[in-house]
C-alpha cells in the first residue's frame, strides 16, 4: 500500500493542487463507498468511470483525463487501473479521505449518485463532460439540445432534470 494510507487515506495540503495517484487498489477501495463493484461486469465498469469523472468535477484531483466516447466521458487509465485493482471478490476494503476537504466531497458525490442508476450516471457525467470539457462556450439550451442529438436515448426533459441536479452540486453554472 501507498505510504500515505492506512486503512483510510490520508492527504497533503502540500501537494493539495496536484493529482493524486492512488494505487489500483486504493482506487477501487474508495470507489466501494458507493457499492460493491466487478470491474468485469460492463455495467460495473461504466458506474465507475461515470462516478470518477463527477468527484474529478467535484474537486477530487484523481488526475484522470476523460474524452467522449459511446457512453459519454471515458478514460483509458482508469479502465487499466480498475483493472490492475481487481481481486478476488469481496477482498477490496472500503477506504476514506482523512482531509476532511476530500471527505465532503466524498460524501457530497455519495448523496448526488447514491440512488441514481446506471443510465442516470450515464446522462449526469456526459452532460457534466460537455459543459466543463468539451464545449464550455455552449449555454445551458444549446448543451442540452447536443446531448440528446449524441446521444439520442434520452430527452430534453431529463437532460434538463440532470442539468438541475447538476447544478444544485455547482457542477454547472449557467
Amino acid at each position: 500500500m501507498c505510504p500515505v494510507f492506512e486503512l483510510i487515506f490520508l492527504w497533503s495540503p502540500v501537494v493539495a493542487e496536484q493529482s493524486m495517484r492512488l494505487s489500483p487498489q486504493e482506487l477501487l477501495g474508495i470507489l466501494t463507498n458507493f457499492g460493491e463493484s466487478d470491474v468485469r461486469n460492463f455495467q460495473d465498469r461504466l458506474r465507475l468511470q461515470k462516478i470518477v469523472c463527477l468527484l474529478q468535477g467535484l474537486g477530487v484531483p484523481l488526475g484522470y483525463k476523460f474524452s467522449w466516447y459511446f457512453h459519454g466521458p471515458y478514460s483509458r487509465d482508469l479502465a487499466r487501473d480498475m483493472f490492475r485493482g481487481q481481486g478476488p471478490k469481496h477482498q477490496t476494503r472500503t477506504l476514506r479521505f482523512t482531509d476532511p476537504q476530500y471527505e465532503t466531497i466524498l460524501r457530497r458525490a455519495m448523496s448526488m449518485v447514491g440512488r441514481v442508476d446506471t443510465r442516470g450516471l450515464e446522462l449526469l457525467a456526459s452532460l457534466y463532460y460537455l459543459s466543463a470539457k468539451e464545449l464550455p462556450e455552449l449555454g445551458r439550451e444549446q448543451l442540452l439540445e447536443e446531448l440528446v442529438k449524441r446521444k439520442p436515448k434520452f430527452t430534453l426533459e431529463e437532460a434538463s432534470g440532470a442539468w438541475q441536479v447538476l447544478q444544485s452540486y455547482d457542477l454547472v453554472s449557467r
